[in-house]
Parts: structure tokens; C-alpha cells; sequence
């Protein structure tokens, strides 16, 4: 086995020389993979998952698993399905998009999330939030909601009580027929002692409809709803305010020590980056006092990283052109940070979608996602996942890869999540078998 260091490359100690598929339950790893939602690194441990079989085409069984730090699967853990609530419940209440680490009292733990839907006997509808929290075997925290999961009271105009028949049934699973979990979405993190969630829900019904982007705040021990939003600080549940009349769409969130957070969401076809105060007001001494930054649109992908005073924005280029990515710097302030706004590109055609971004420890800047491109006379485009670094300074660092860039690998088509720390930069890939086939899911390791 070759142990020389070589920065941007494979790690040969991890898994199958880097590579290391995130196992099904019952199938062989060498055909078939879990279909993964949310990941999250467990520093220490490895990386956990919640997903679905490709088996189980319904999505009705939800399943949390881990990979070792040596990208070994922990089969000690194993496959673990999630705890079902009593019913009624309602839909989709362990469909989960989002998942944190997020330890408690020096015990491992991890936070997840699901959109839920509330069904009225007259029909009326309230889309709202499921927050889950399990220990380090998956296993439901004990004290938090039911089985672990949490229930914060839904939006109504006026008093509502949801039917009995919005009990979960296998056919309300269909829901996440997607391939991939996008980013693009609920936002959940952890800052000063509260968990907030960002969030689309509202209430629909015949009378007609009344939809938010929502901050929840819930208590991290117990699951309830935690007071403290609002211009008084006496809410749990507050509605954060549009944009150009328009509802905003979260991209990406950034949640700080102090509670307060920054949102990166569309409206229309405009981005903006705004910094809320700990109450989810907004903050209007951002960026010179206008509240917001605007940002071009593009492909309406992004990532966002944050570390100390800096705050960079990734804009992925759209698919099928001939395009960058583009880099914005900015300061918690919303200052301008020229070394950071610059173009990264590859001196090859297509379209370089570089929409995840996060520090390493020694404030370098880690980029990854997929260039997509058309080869010689192939209708079709192609698809190859790429990672980039960038030194503290704002320069491409030359001794990451090869001249900044990991190598293409055939087996790595697309990134869907990004995760740094010390052990290196895991990155977690998925393979097209098919137009139609569940993707091949696995973590790719590269040394730092």
C-alpha cells in the first residue's frame, strides 16, 4: 500500500484505497447501497446515515447506520430502523432530510429533521417541522418528545385539530421519490444552547393558503418549543419576513455561537444572504444597514462556509453551459472580502458546479461538487465529481490534487455532501447505475 501523503488524493488507508460504499440492509455492498438522505460526521467515530434500501422502493423503513473511521462499516451497529410513534401521527414524520451532530452533556447525539403534514377532518392542511434526537447506537434520547421525536405544535389561523386518519400508511412514504437528498431546504443547527430549525411550511385549505419560511426553536433536551423569538422573545415559532414581497427558500444556514444565524435563500429569481439576530429578527445592520446582500441566481446552488470573521459564498454554474464557479467573500459584518470573491475554474469545458463549501482547521477553503460536460459526439451529458482547495490567503492551493483539483475518478460522479475535519475530506459521492436505477452511494476519502 503506497503511505505517502499526497494532499487531493484518495486516502489508501481508508476503505477500498478511499472509497467506501455506505452498506444496505441484507444486499451486497458490492451491488446495491443504502439511498442516503442525511449524513453527518461523527468526529472520533466516522460518518452516520439515515436512508432507505433500494429495496424498499416506498420508503417505509427507514434506517440509521454508520461507517467507521477507517471506512469499515460498523457492523456492531448495524442497521438500525427507526422508533415509530403511536398513531395518530402525522405524515412523513421520520422522512428525515437533515441530521446534526450535535453531542448533549458529553454524550454522543444526533439531531434530525423531517417536513410533517397535519390533516384537517374538513381537509384543511398545515405543513410544519418533526425534530428527531438519537444517541450513538440510533437509539431514541430518552426525555426528548416521543421515541425520540419531537412534535412542536403546527401553524393554524384559528383552531384546527388534525383527523385521526393522517395516521402514517405506506403509501404517504412516496413522497421522497428523489434519488438524492437536496441541501436546498429545511436548515437545523444548534447555537447557544437552542436548536433552531429554518423551515417552508404553513396552512392550506379551502379558505385559501397562508405559507412562511419559519424559525423554530425547540429546547435540545427535551423536544419542546423554547420561547425566545420575536421582537418580545416570548415565540417559539416565528415568521421570517420576505423578500421583494416574496417568500424566501432556504439555500443554506449558518448558526452562530452567539444564536444568531445567517440564511442564504432565493426569492424569485434573486439570491440573498441576510444575518438574523438570536430572536430570528432581522438584522438591519447587516451589510451597511440594508439587511441584505443580493447575489446573482445562476443555477440556484450554493454552498456557504463560515469561519471566524469570514463568510464565503459558492455559486455554482448552471447546468449545461460553459461556466465557472463563482466565490463571494464576505465578513459577519457584511463587508466585502476581496481575496474571496473570485472565479474557480478548470481549464476543461462544461459547467463547474462546485456547491458545497467548508474550512478545514487551518482556515483553508474546501469546495466540492461535479463538472458536467458533453464528450465529442455523446448526446449526453457527463457527470464527474470534483473537489477543490484554497489556501487561507484566497489563492488556489497548487500542492492540493493536481493544481488545486482532485483527479476525476470514474467511479465518483457528483457530490452530495461534504464533510472536514481532522481525519481528512470525506466527501459523500453517488454513481448513476442507470437513468433509473438507485444510485451507488459511497463516502470518498481524500487527504489533506
Amino acid at each position: 500500500m503506497n503511505s505517502i501523503k499526497r494532499a487531493g488524493h484518495l486516502d489508501p488507508a481508508y476503505g477500498n484505497n478511499g472509497i467506501a460504499p455506505v452498506p444496505a440492509r441484507g444486499l451486497s455492498p458490492d451491488v446495491h447501497t443504502l439511498q442516503v438522505f442525511p449524513a453527518a460526521a461523527q468526529p472520533g467515530f466516522g460518518m452516520a446515515f439515515y436512508g432507505f434500501n433500494p429495496d424498499d422502493p416506498a420508503k417505509e423503513n427507514g434506517l440509521f447506520t454508520r461507517v467507521n473511521q477507517n471506512g469499515s462499516w460498523d457492523s456492531s451497529t448495524g442497521h438500525v430502523p427507526v422508533t415509530p410513534l403511536a398513531t395518530p401521527v402525522p405524515y412523513w414524520n421520520h422522512e428525515y432530510t437533515t441530521m446534526l451532530h450535535s453531542p448533549l452533556d458529553g454524550e454522543e447525539r444526533f439531531l434530525t429533521s423531517s417536513l410533517i403534514i397535519y390533516i384537517c377532518d374538513n381537509g384543511d392542511v398545515s405543513i410544519h417541522l418533526a425534530i428527531g434526537s438519537y444517541d450513538k447506537a440510533f437509539q431514541p434520547t430518552k426525555g426528548f418528545g416521543e421515541n425520540g421525536i419531537s412534535l412542536p405544535p403546527p401553524y393554524w389561523p384559528d383552531q384546527r385539530r388534525y383527523s385521526p386518519a393522517s395516521a402514517v400508511a405506506p403509501q404517504t412514504n412516496k413522497r421522497l421519490d428523489a434519488r438524492a437528498v437536496d441541501y436546498r431546504g429545511t436548515q437545523l443547527g444548534l447555537s447557544a444552547g437552542k436548536v433552531k430549525a429554518i423551515f417552508e411550511g404553513g396552512f392550506a385549505g379551502a379558505q385559501g393558503s397562508d405559507k412562511h419560511t419559519w424559525c423554530l426553536q425547540i429546547d435540545p433536551a427535551t423536544g419542546e418549543p423554547a420561547p425566545g423569538l420575536g421582537a418580545n422573545g416570548t415565540e417559539s415559532l416565528l415568521a421570517l419576513p420576505l423578500r421583494n414581497g416574496l417568500r424566501i427558500a432556504p439555500c443554506r444556514a449558518a448558526f452562530l455561537d452567539d444564536g444568531s444565524f445567517l440564511l442564504l435563500a432565493t426569492a424569485g429569481d434573486k439570491a440573498y444572504l441576510q444575518r438574523f439576530k438570536p430572536n430570528a429578527t432581522l438584522d438591519k445592520s447587516f451589510a451597511a444597514n440594508t439587511g441584505f446582500i443580493e447575489l446573482p441566481y445562476r443555477s440556484g446552488r450554493f454552498g456557504m462556509a463560515v469561519r471566524d470573521n469570514l463568510v464565503v459564498i459558492s455559486s455554482a454554474a448552471r447546468l449545461g453551459e460553459n461556466a465557472p464557479t463563482y466565490l463571494y467573500g464576505f465578513t459577519l459584518s457584511g463587508k466585502p472580502v476581496p481575496d474571496f470573491t473570485r472565479i474557480i475554474s478548470l481549464p476543461l469545458p462544461g459547467a463547474l458546479m462546485l456547491e458545497h463549501a467548508q474550512f478545514d482547521n487551518q482556515g483553508r477553503l474546501v469546495l466540492a461538487g461535479r463538472r458536467v460536460f458533453k464528450a465529442d459526439h455523446d448526446p449526453y451529458l457527463h457527470s464527474e465529481m470534483r473537489v477543490a482547495r484554497l489556501l487561507s490567503s484566497g489563492e488556489t492551493d497548487l500542492g492540493f490534487g493536481d493544481a488545486g483539483f482532485t483527479p476525476a475518478d470514474p467511479l465518483l460522479s457528483a457530490a452530495n455532501g461534504l464533510y472536514v475535519d481532522d481525519d481528512g475530506i470525506s466527501v459523500l459521492a453517488v454513481f448513476p447505475v442507470s437513468l433509473t436505477a438507485p444510485f451507488y452511494e459511497v463516502i470518498a476519502r481524500f487527504q489533506s
